[in-house]
């Protein structure tokens, strides 16, 4: 028993830590990838993910690309649908027979924070579907960025 207890409290010590990618804000320079995230990193223009997340975030970032192209109106309603250690956050309003969307993107990491907007309320949902899919480009574009950090 003693042995199980001191195994559980040394698990943290041996574990080893997850990668995260991070994310130029204005979606220009290339991800890179590490294992700390500091508070200088997030103040700059950066913003987290972490890399087993990645292929999550990019699943429903085009189910909601698809979603806001179908042009219906659909009710205004708040949604929070978590990918891993991050959490998307929709908003949908209703103004007259059209809908305009606002969606924000959080990670934590330990006790650290950051959101990304990826849609304004004042974008249409024109410019909706063209910020998630400058978004999902830049995702997939550097997708080998983490896989070349893997393979070391």
């Amino acid at each position: 028993m003693k042995t199980g207890i001191l195994l559980l409290l040394l698990w943290p010590c041996f574990a080893k830590a997850q990668d995260i990618a991070l994310v130029d804000r204005e979606f220009k320079r290339p991800m890179t990838v590490t294992q700390e995230l500091t508070s200088q990193q997030l103040s700059g223009k950066l913003f987290p993910i972490y890399t087993v997340d990645l292929d999550s975030v990019i699943q429903l970032t085009e189910a909601l690309a698809t979603f806001i192209n179908t042009g219906m109106v659909h009710q205004a309603n708040m949604q929070l649908l978590p990918v891993g250690h991050s959490h998307f956050a929709i908003t949908t309003q209703r103004t007259g027979t059209n809908n305009s969307y606002m969606v924000f993107l959080s990670t934590r990491c330990k006790n650290l924070g950051a959101t990304l907007e990826l849609v304004s309320q004042n974008d249409n949902n024109r410019q909706a579907v063209q910020q998630l899919l400058l978004f999902l480009d830049y995702l997939k574009n550097n997708r080998h960025m983490i896989e070349k950090q893997d393979s070391r």
